[in-house]
């Protein structure tokens, strides 16, 4: 993952600079020594490769993580998935205000989704959690329009979004109610492809950009020309 990370680091801030006017050895070289994200925590344009870093720390800590969640039961699971969200408070609660901690409450959760918790294949279920949905969605729209924005920093901020976790939720919900035990072919084609998506599509984005000379108005994909 380290290696990965710094590969796509350096390839996308590469062909930024190309795009702003250096030489393509230049480009390359420049990327090389400033954004390889291991000797340079720096990542330039690749900002969307934060979320590679929480990745990482999650796959160091499963080990240690496995055998705690194991041994403890599904409340026990609960109270520690709080306890670590908890630290995202802004007194801190009782441990570091540290955002990695979140992301270990929602890596607890998942695992107590996943492997824990038995969702009724029922469409009783699925209409209550396609209901709480859509409520939650529409809840947000409208509190964000109140706010005279269209997307809100605390509402969809990983890391302390309590929008982000519950929607995640009801949605797994609703398909574990709907199809408990069937693989659709275009979910399960989008989820193979979609960690390769997700670290190369700002390479495609500036491809497609230029191609195309998107003007650099902050509107539509044009705000990825960044």
């Amino acid at each position: 993952f380290a290696l990965l990370l710094s590969i796509v680091s350096i390839a996308t801030n590469a062909l930024h600079y190309y795009y702003d006017g250096l030489e393509f050895s230049a480009s390359v070289k420049a990327a090389i020594k400033t954004n390889n994200c291991i000797l340079s925590g720096y990542m330039g344009i690749s900002l969307h490769l934060w979320f590679m870093y929480a990745i990482i720390f999650c796959y160091i800590v499963t080990p240690f993580l496995s055998r705690l969640v194991d041994s403890l039961s599904n409340g026990g699971i609960i109270l520690l998935a709080l306890i670590l969200a908890a630290s995202m408070l802004p007194s801190g609660f009782f441990l570091p205000s540290w955002e990695y901690n979140a992301f270990l409450a929602y890596y607890v959760c998942g695992y107590l989704f996943q492997n824990r918790l038995r969702v009724s294949s029922s469409k009783k279920t699925a209409l209550y959690a396609l209901s709480g949905l859509i409520l939650l969605i529409t809840a947000a729209s409208i509190l964000e329009a109140s706010c005279g924005r269209l997307f809100t920093f605390s509402l969809h901020w990983y890391p302390t979004s309590f929008y982000v976790l519950a929607t995640s939720v009801l949605a797994w919900v609703a398909l574990k109610a709907l199809a408990p035990e069937k693989k659709v072919a275009l979910i399960s084609s989008l989820s193979s492809c979609s960690f390769g998506i997700y670290l190369w599509h700002i390479i495609a984005l500036f491809f497609f950009t230029h191609a195309i000379d998107f003007p650099t108005q902050p509107s539509g994909l044009a705000v990825s020309r960044f």
